[in-house]
């Protein structure tokens, strides 16, 4: 099976998506965003949690700033240390260790699937699990109920709990 490409998504969106997506790639809140577009939050929302296109785009807008930030911030963290040396030599190494302490804490490799496919794959098993924890709870709702009719004065113990 073929991918399809971020471009043949990007392609796919309407002027009002691509006008949510940059405004949230700007970051901006889904609220101001679905306004930007001139759409309600509600459309802009289910764009951004549940069209494969949309995501796929958004996710590699993301991708993009944040390869953007992560070159950034490389030339940030070797200033920081050419200061640390120099602020070393002369006794001072808040600033530059300030820095230095923060360039490890920032995670930018966490974005999500680039590909509409990717992105169906993964809602599809967040359904699936939300699916199983609601028949799990369901099951466990209708032991608690039959425990009870059976004139059981407590619930019928889980299996691990006996």
């Amino acid at each position: 099976m073929r991918m399809t490409t971020t471009l043949e998504h990007f392609e796919a969106l309407t002027d009002e998506q691509l006008t949510v997506l940059r405004t949230l790639l700007d970051g901006a809140s889904v609220t101001d965003a679905a306004i930007a577009g001139g759409v309600s939050r509600q459309t802009a929302s289910e764009w951004k949690n549940r069209n494969p296109s949309f995501i796929a785009v958004l996710n590699a807008g993301r991708l993009d700033v944040w390869n953007h930030v992560e070159d950034r911030l490389r030339r940030v963290t070797g200033m920081a240390i050419d200061l640390l040396e120099t602020e070393l030599a002369n006794g001072n190494v808040s600033v530059a260790r300030d820095v230095l302490r923060s360039a490890p804490k920032l995670n930018l490799n966490k974005v999500g699937p680039t590909s509409a496919q990717l992105v169906r794959n993964e809602i599809d098993d967040a359904e699936q699990a939300l699916v199983m924890d609601q028949l799990m709870r369901a099951m466990a709702d209708h032991d608690l109920r039959t425990s009870v009719t059976e004139g059981e004065s407590k619930p019928t113990p889980r299996r691990g709990q006996r």
